[in-house]
């Protein structure tokens, strides 16, 4: 069943029916709710919690306690998924990898490091998924809360991952109805790292996913900086950028770039895995 106006009827080949916000019951992972509760009515899909509870935990009783804690945050939830999973990640994981599923969940941002220490679940979900994940970071603004009219797509100088950030940056453009910019951020007096042959193979793409898409070069030393720079020049951006996907202790790395923006950053920002996703 479709909620909300139709004027907010889902465009593309990939339309969500769903996005699921993981909850603990802590108040970290309430900042993940009014956002999705505002990207849902944008969209007009449902809300939903999930939560994952160790076995023999009545089922009834856990769905009443997750509604009402969305009540006493102001957040009416469509449904409540129960998941009894010996490690939560994996639970989490497990509805991420739903196809019409967007998962939205509050993140530290911690380092690599500090993630072996203390295995912060969020941060395993963001390096473990194979699908985009919408990560509310600790200086996420959610009042007021987000607008969700802009997709700002951040590109490197590696081709190859570029264009696997496409297909979720066309995604967002078909179900805003908007297009998509592709910023590129290089140091002062140097050159775009890639040349004009390659920004136009990626325009195209999208173009060819119907979507329309310009570019922006941002000048600075640092690239988190020059993203975050143009996203505030943006209405109501949400930033797409990618995590390295690197196998054995190397994949526990976001990338410093992705760390540094998802720590910094005012608008929500969409991780998407650096590696293909899994059948």
């Amino acid at each position: 069943m479709r909620h909300g106006c139709s004027q907010f009827a889902k465009l593309g080949p990939m339309a969500w029916e769903r996005i699921a916000v993981p909850l603990d019951l802590r108040d970290w992972a309430d900042r993940a709710l009014p956002v999705a509760r505002a990207l849902a009515r944008r969209l007009g899909v449902r809300l939903d919690a999930v939560v994952v509870t160790d076995p023999g935990v009545d089922a009834r009783a856990g769905e009443d306690d997750v509604r009402r804690h969305g009540r006493s945050v102001g957040c009416e939830l469509d449904g409540v998924e129960l998941r009894t999973d010996e490690d939560v990640a994996d639970g989490i994981l497990a509805v991420a990898g739903t196809p019409d599923t967007l998962l939205c969940m509050a993140t530290h941002a911690r380092s690599a490091a500090a993630d072996l220490v203390i295995q912060s679940v969020s941060e395993q979900v963001l390096r473990r998924s194979t699908r985009p994940v919408l990560a509310i970071g600790p200086r996420t603004v959610i009042d007021p809360l987000p607008r969700f009219e802009d997709v700002v797509c951040c590109i490197g100088d590696d081709l190859g991952l570029a264009r696997r950030l496409l297909p979720a940056a066309a995604d967002w453009g078909h179900q805003l109805g908007r297009g998509v910019v592709l910023v590129q951020v290089v140091k002062p007096g140097t050159h775009l790292p890639l040349d004009w042959i390659s920004r136009g193979e990626l325009t195209q793409e999208l173009s060819d996913r119907g979507v329309g898409a310009t570019w922006q070069a941002e000048h600075d030393a640092d690239p988190a900086t020059g993203i975050l720079r143009f996203a505030d020049t943006r209405d109501g951006p949400v930033v797409v950028m990618a995590s390295h996907g690197r196998a054995g202790l190397r994949r526990l790395a976001l990338g410093s770039v992705t760390l540094d923006v998802l720590r910094r950053s005012a608008y929500p920002v969409l991780v998407v895995p650096g590696t293909a996703a899994a059948p």
